[in-house]
């Protein structure tokens, strides 16, 4: 996980400090495992165990998503949010505002929300709340929310992502035995975004021991991504 600079301007931010301390706590977490450029995937469940390993259990999908709304619909004195929520394909994906990190990177591990369709997404009151608007040019409007194209998601980002997660997916299915056939490609991604970028040697040596314990999931594939998560803090 990287080191992250916090500012003390964050203190006396009146975005964040009408936030509910539910919702700063997230906030505060969330600024530790985006990436460089401030991004991470928009998947409740995933920034549960990411955010919090040890207090999953209380920070569950359901809050972690509600604070996430709750982020989002908060506006900065600059009238942006405090993350952007955007969405590239099928895929929803996060960007904290005004993050201002050094970029050690060369590139970020999510597509850019530039692009120009605007989008919309659920406010904590379950009202809809415009995170964006077209025509985004200046400096102070980076990160406002767009949806973009697949192939101008694929820019910036990994080519090698895609043999990845069919290794993933086959080490699942192998993990068990085929029973469960093989997983989507989207439990296969969040199963590697829960590994925080380990290699996919030490992640098969991860499994193995987890095989060799016994250990089974016993409702669904979302279970290796929180094992793994715990292996990989």
């Amino acid at each position: 996980m990287p080191s992250r600079v916090l500012r003390e301007g964050i203190l006396t931010s009146r975005a964040v400090n009408a936030l509910s301390e539910e919702t700063e706590l997230f906030y505060w977490h969330l600024l530790l495992v985006v990436d460089d450029y401030g991004r991470h995937e928009a998947d409740p469940e995933l920034l549960s165990v990411k955010c919090f390993p040890r207090r999953y259990g209380k920070f569950d999908g359901h809050l972690t998503g509600r604070c996430l709304a709750d982020v989002s619909s908060t506006l900065t004195d600059d009238g942006h949010p405090l993350v952007t929520v955007y969405q590239v394909g099928k895929k929803k994906y996060l960007q904290v505002n005004n993050f201002n990190q050094r970029t050690r990177a060369q590139k970020s591990k999510c597509p850019s929300p530039d692009g120009q369709m605007p989008v919309i997404c659920p406010s904590p009151d379950g009202q809809m709340t415009a995170l964006a608007r077209a025509g985004a040019s200046s400096e102070s409007d980076i990160g406002v929310g767009y949806r973009i194209s697949e192939s101008e998601a694929n820019v910036g980002v990994g080519d090698e992502k895609g043999d990845d997660v069919s290794e993933m997916q086959k080490a699942l299915e192998d993990f068990m035995a085929g029973k469960w056939g093989k997983p989507d490609r989207d439990i296969a991604e969040k199963a590697l975004a829960a590994c925080n970028g380990a290699a996919l040697a030490d992640i098969s040596a991860e499994l193995l021991k987890l095989h060799r314990s016994g250990a089974r999931p016993v409702k669904s594939w979302g279970w290796f991504v929180t094992m793994l998560s715990r292996r990989f803090i």
